[in-house]
């Protein structure tokens, strides 16, 4: 998730939560770090990695974005990545998250619509997760 500020500023993220939550998915932690496509070279982003943050490079205590938004297509922004678990096998799924935050001046919330189902399985290429892609 690319996330920027509308307007000159700094703003913490104080929690990011799943909405809609089902299956028992529960966020273990949350980091930003700059957008890695805009490094030279370009780096990947996090996606579907079943790593710890700090292993993708994020320090979990970075919950700070100061990153003005640029033209739609600029990418300007940082790489918010969510380190989610499940209790069991099945399948835990969200509709979206809710990213809480505080500034000097304000605090809020946003819902960002990007639904998350975990299907469990070791590799993202198995029978069971490939019927979940509807990019497949």
């Amino acid at each position: 998730m690319i996330l920027c500020l509308s307007s000159p500023g700094r703003v913490t993220i104080t929690s990011v939560e799943p909405v809609n939550p089902r299956g028992g998915l529960t966020v273990q932690a949350f980091a930003v770090r700059p957008n890695p496509s805009l490094a030279t070279p370009p780096g990947g982003m996090v996606g579907d990695d079943r790593a710890k943050l700090w292993r993708d490079g994020f320090d979990e205590s970075h919950h700070v974005v100061t990153t003005p938004c640029g033209d739609p297509d600029s990418g300007e922004g940082v790489e918010l990545a969510v380190q989610a678990t499940r209790p069991g096998k099945e399948g835990p799924a969200s509709d979206a998250w809710r990213i809480s935050w505080r500034s000097a001046t304000s605090s809020g919330s946003l819902d960002f619509p990007l639904a998350v189902e975990l299907c469990g399985e070791k590799s993202a290429a198995a029978p069971a997760c490939e019927r979940l892609s509807p990019l497949r």
